[in-house]
């Protein structure tokens, strides 16, 4: 299936202290997932992107206009502060469901005062058991795509790296360091 070529955009708020380490594991971990699922919507997009950051082309410069790459547009430093990233079409309006699916699960559910009185050892858990249902998702996908034959080694392999690179992204969102996903402002 070939993925919408435009571009598109969305911000992340973010808030708390932040190392240098903590902003590489976090941008890293994002341009992971979305790689990830690039692959699961278009065969090949992990090597466009590759390809594409060799020959080190601005946005819209490939022969047909397109961009693969995710990138950070704007930063704004601060607490509160918030990063402004654009990338292919659908894959990054999956990126931003995904990450908005976070923070909405971690942040700003009905259940957010109360969670807030929890321990740190009851957090986590709520953390780990969404991970394992959305684990569960996952493994029922794969099934699904076992029985309808479209299921391959590279499939399983996006799946397992969306998956494994979720986990630094909950981490910063349980630890308050993403506050919310958005439109970008004009």
């Amino acid at each position: 299936m070939a993925v919408d070529s435009a571009r598109y955009a969305f911000r992340i708020r973010i808030d708390g202290k932040w190392s240098a380490s903590d902003f590489a594991e976090f941008f890293s971990a994002l341009e992971q997932v979305y790689l990830a699922l690039g692959e699961l919507m278009q065969s090949g997009f992990r090597n466009n992107v590759a390809e594409e950051s060799r020959r080190q082309l601005p946005v819209g410069t490939n022969e047909d206009g397109t961009s693969f790459i995710l990138r950070v547009e704007r930063l704004k430093f601060g607490s509160p502060g918030w990063a402004g990233l654009s990338g292919l079409g659908e894959v990054t309006k999956q990126l931003k469901e995904l990450v908005f699916g976070l923070v909405d699960r971690i942040i700003q559910s009905e259940d957010r005062a109360i969670s807030r009185e929890l321990s740190r050892a009851q957090i986590e858990a709520v953390i780990l058991e969404n991970q394992a249902a959305r684990l569960r998702l996952v493994e029922q996908q794969m099934q699904a795509a076992e029985r309808a034959v479209v299921f391959d080694a590279r499939l399983e392999q996006a799946m397992k790296s969306m998956i494994e690179f979720q986990r630094p992204l909950a981490k910063a969102v349980s630890q308050g360091k993403i506050t919310d996903v958005g439109e970008p402002e004009p």
